[in-house]
């Protein structure tokens, strides 16, 4: 015959409970914390994008500046346009 098994106190019942209900909430907290995590990406692109796109036409001859088809690398990069 088996010995019998002790019985769990109160406070290992409520502390096995916890640790039960934290390992169901991760998944949500994780793709909670993701998606925050993606919309700031998001937001930091799109409020830098001005700030790059003033850079590099700084340093793109003036005939690129108006062109129908964007360039996002200058092809030919000049420092023309800082002379004063």
């Amino acid at each position: 015959m088996s010995a019998p098994l002790p019985m769990q106190t109160a406070e290992a019942a409520v502390a096995d409970a916890r640790v039960i209900r934290s390992t169901r909430r991760r998944p949500r907290r994780t793709v909670a914390r993701v998606a925050t995590n993606l919309l700031g990406v998001v937001v930091i692109v799109v409020m830098a994008f001005p700030v790059y796109w003033m850079v590099i036409s700084a340093f793109k001859p003036g005939k690129d500046l108006l062109t129908y088809t964007p360039q996002f690398f200058p092809t030919s990069p000049t420092l023309a346009n800082f002379l004063m």
